[in-house]
């Protein structure tokens, strides 16, 4: 056996010991920019993974229950740094979608499937299509017993209320 080798306990392969130190530049090299540079990217890889996985989430998370509204939070922030509102007034309108919502869903839930929600500064705007006029009004209601509604706007219609060609004349001038 040669002198710069030793065995080993696990697997009886010969170790060779180093043959040459390591210059310190290359040690300092390695530790100092090169790791800096390494470990922004990771970092910026990781966020961005991150932030990825989370939006793959919070769309899978969502489905048909009043708490989806509360995971479309985070995009909601996002949303009013493009808008004119301020995050405040956005995270506002999101706990009032989500109690609205909420009361929607306790109240009748086909009445919650079958009708959306936008709510910007405190202006809820109501959509979709409902067959009976009683849940419209009750739809409505629900939504001004929210506090901070200042106005409901009510375009709820009716199943069989459909105008045909008049009516998508009119909608579209």
């Amino acid at each position: 056996m040669d002198s710069r080798t030793e065995l080993t306990d696990q697997a009886d392969r010969p170790k060779k010991s180093m043959a040459a130190p390591v210059p310190l530049y290359a040690v300092v090299g390695f530790f100092g920019e090169t790791n800096m540079m390494r470990n922004k990217l990771l970092s910026i890889q990781t966020g961005t993974f991150t932030a990825v996985s989370l939006g793959i989430l919070a769309l899978a998370a969502t489905g048909c229950t009043p708490v989806g509204a509360a995971v479309g939070a985070g995009a909601t922030v996002g949303v009013a740094a493009a808008q004119e509102r301020t995050v405040g007034s956005a995270l506002d309108d999101v706990v009032m979608q989500t109690k609205i919502s909420e009361r929607w869903f306790r109240h009748n839930e086909p009445m919650f499937s079958a009708l959306d929600l936008t709510v910007v500064e405190g202006r809820v705007l109501i959509t979709g299509v409902l067959d009976d006029p009683d849940l419209r009004v009750d739809a409505v209601r629900l939504a001004w017993q929210v506090d901070g509604v200042k106005e409901v706007i009510n375009e709820i219609q009716l199943a069989g209320e459909d105008e045909g060609i008049r009516g998508y004349a009119r909608d579209v001038r």
